[in-house]
């Protein structure tokens, strides 16, 4: 299944997280390329001081191609790559689904 279709199942389910659950469970450990045009650049911070991810970036752009709206954490090693960014460039990388922002109807990511 390619991201879209995937991006396309998890819309369509809407707010049900057991629904959600089941199409991530389905495409775990999977890894999709993507190409972002870039919304939004945020600092990521996550409790867990651990996390490949804490003092990262997440990108939110739409889904080239598509009408999908994607947030994707990027590892804090590489926040030099991001800093060039800005508000209307694109980003292009692989990475695998975690789960949707039914509040924000975003499909969310982590960076391979």
């Amino acid at each position: 299944m390619s991201l879209p279709e995937t991006c396309d199942l998890l819309n369509a389910a809407g707010h049900n997280s057991t629904d959600q659950d089941r199409i991530v469970a389905a495409v775990a450990n999977q890894s999709f390329p993507l190409t972002l045009s870039i919304t939004k650049i945020a600092s990521t911070y996550i409790w867990d001081k651990d996390s490949l991810y804490s003092d990262g970036k997440t990108l939110t752009g739409l889904l080239d191609g598509t009408e999908h709206q994607v947030e994707i954490q990027i590892p804090g090693d590489r926040n030099q790559q991001i800093d060039g960014l800005r508000t209307g460039d694109t980003w292009s990388g692989t990475g695998q689904i975690t789960g949707r922002d039914s509040l924000f109807h975003r499909v969310k990511m982590n960076a391979d």
